[in-house]
């Protein structure tokens, strides 16, 4: 028995069991995360399987001929140093912000809302915060310079 776990409860979930942990453990509103995730991971695989099969049928419909001879002479070498030119790599950074942007999870309206009120609320109260400080160490050093005489 691992120690904060209920004596009930096995140490690691059998196969089949996927949801234990979050079901168990967790409140309700903290497992919906994980299943958004997970039905994004679905939906991309779907998207990625559809491509392939429309790859896989328009690489059938296209009639496949051989180079001739003189064609695959005539091709230049590739460069042996394995960094790809400028150009190329600009275009796979675009491609890797492309595909990370497609990951982001981006807050829906109410979210955005919500954070955007909650970080105004604070600029306020530790803009007064910080005024409040400024001012008792104005008095200070006010009260400091008028013993002086």
């Amino acid at each position: 028995v691992l120690p904060g776990l209920p004596v009930n409860t096995p140490a690691r979930p059998k196969c089949g069991t996927a949801g234990f942990f979050e079901s168990q453990f967790y409140p309700k509103g903290l497992s919906g995360m994980a299943n958004k995730e997970r039905n994004k991971r679905s939906a991309r695989k779907a998207r990625a399987q559809q491509r392939a099969e429309r790859e896989a049928a328009q690489a059938a419909s296209q009639p496949t001929t051989a180079p001739k001879k003189a064609e695959v002479a005539k091709a230049a070498p590739k460069k042996k140093d394995g960094k790809p030119g400028f150009f190329k790599r600009i275009g796979n950074y675009f491609s890797a912000v492309r595909s990370e942007m497609r990951r982001v999870v981006w807050p829906s309206r109410t979210e955005l809302k919500n954070y955007s009120l909650g970080v105004i609320a604070m600029l306020f109260v530790f803009g007064i915060a910080i005024w409040l400080v400024d001012l008792g160490i104005m008095g200070v050093l006010t009260g400091f310079a008028s013993l002086r005489g």
